[in-house]
């Protein structure tokens, strides 16, 4: 192998192991959700880079790993070996920096973020809930309610501390998340930005 080559190889192998994780996710797309780890670069040419990653699969409680190959295509290919290190750059804010239209395509997402918009418009536009049930002759459901919670008061504050308490942590986990995408990834403000409000949705 060219000393160049490798000399960037074991640099993103050893300085950038998030992006070459990045890199090999996304060269695999989303149908691979098996495990995989151990990933390195062991090749880059000016049209594709090359890697190495191990993936584990798990069937009826057994489990079982291989190492395997995979292949990042530059589009466009770089025209010079200089245009490598900004490519890997771009590359990294690029894989790296979450894409919103996940909170409503991702099933967990969608869920959490429509169980919120109900929590939250139940404690702020509903004043008394178990006027609104009986209003909408839902007696069966109120009936279920009082059964399990006492009475529909008591599943009223349950909602709003829950929304409260949900608020609060999920901020607290964008605000750590924002943090290690800034500090710990480097990734440009807007990205940095993009992962709190991601993480403010959807709590992760």
């Amino acid at each position: 192998m060219d000393p160049k080559i490798s000399r960037i190889c074991n640099h993103m192998n050893d300085d950038h192991a998030v992006s070459v994780f990045a890199m090999v996710k996304f060269s695999l797309g989303k149908s691979k959700s098996h495990k995989i780890s151990n990933c390195k670069m062991t090749s880059i040419s000016l049209e594709e880079a090359t890697f190495s990653y191990v993936e584990c699969t798990s069937t009826s409680g057994t489990g079982t790993c291989a190492m395997k190959n995979t292949t990042f295509v530059f589009h466009p290919p770089l025209e010079t070996m200089k245009d490598m290190r900004p490519r890997l750059v771009d590359l990294h804010h690029d894989l790296l920096t979450p894409k919103l239209k996940s909170l409503v395509t991702e099933i967990p997402c969608a869920i959490i973020i429509c169980i919120l918009l109900l929590f939250g418009y139940i404690t702020y536009f509903v004043d008394d809930l178990e006027q609104v049930i009986l209003s909408k002759n839902l007696k069966l459901a109120g009936s279920c309610i009082s059964m399990i919670f006492g009475c529909i008061q008591s599943l009223e504050k349950l909602i709003e501390k829950t929304f409260i308490f949900a608020v609060v942590a999920h901020i607290l986990e964008a605000c750590y998340g924002a943090f290690l995408s800034h500090k710990v990834l480097k990734l440009k403000m807007k990205s940095t930005l993009l992962w709190f409000l991601a993480i403010s949705c959807a709590g992760y």
